[in-house]
């Protein structure tokens, strides 16, 4: 009796064991829209109101009142160079998106909300550049606006196309779903 085919000296041959195949494993394309949209707002901010905005004037940060128990002095700051810190620090914080997002990992919700942080302190800053009386006014005003255009936040207009995106495209199918499918259509 033999065990398996032999060779030609008369030693066994193990018999080839099959190995298992496994599907391809279908990867999510990368979604580069907060990466372009936190740079372009970087850009748009460091270039046009720093680099291209009024020289020669001040910022005063006023953190109390004279009726509060704990007095804090006011900060009076350049409003150019603050304008190019915040805007540098707004590209810092859209670069470290881009950089996560190339290594397929999540951005994540701080991100953003630290990129709109920012964003909340450069616009009075440049308000008061405009013009120092109406620096209130332009700065309700322009958050208004946001909040009337982008109900949702700049997240929520993401959401909106790519859902439109998803509506139109076929998803894409899991690659467990894939081999169960296949198992099946084997068995069959």
């Amino acid at each position: 009796m033999s065990a398996g085919p032999t060779t030609g000296a008369g030693t066994a041959v193990p018999e080839a064991v099959p190995a298992k195949v496994e599907a391809p494993r279908t990867l999510r394309p990368i979604s580069w829209k907060t990466p372009i949209a936190l740079s372009v707002l970087g850009m748009v901010s460091l270039v046009v109101f720093g680099l291209l905005g009024p020289s020669g004037r001040e910022t005063t940060y006023r953190f109390s009142t004279r009726s509060d128990l704990l007095q804090i002095p006011e900060l009076t700051l350049p409003s150019r160079p603050t304008v190019i810190v915040l805007s540098v620090l707004a590209l810092l914080l859209a670069g470290l998106a881009t950089w996560l997002t190339s290594q397929r990992r999540k951005v994540g919700t701080w991100v953003p909300a630290l990129f709109g942080a920012l964003f909340i302190e450069f616009v009075p800053v440049y308000a008061a550049d405009v013009n120092t009386a109406l620096a209130g006014v332009i700065y309700g005003g322009v958050l208004i606006l946001f909040m009337y255009l982008l109900p949702g936040g700049v997240m929520g207009i993401r959401r909106q196309i790519s859902g439109r995106r998803r509506g139109s495209q076929k998803q894409d199918v899991p690659a467990e779903k894939q081999r169960t499918e296949q198992v099946k259509a084997a068995g069959a």
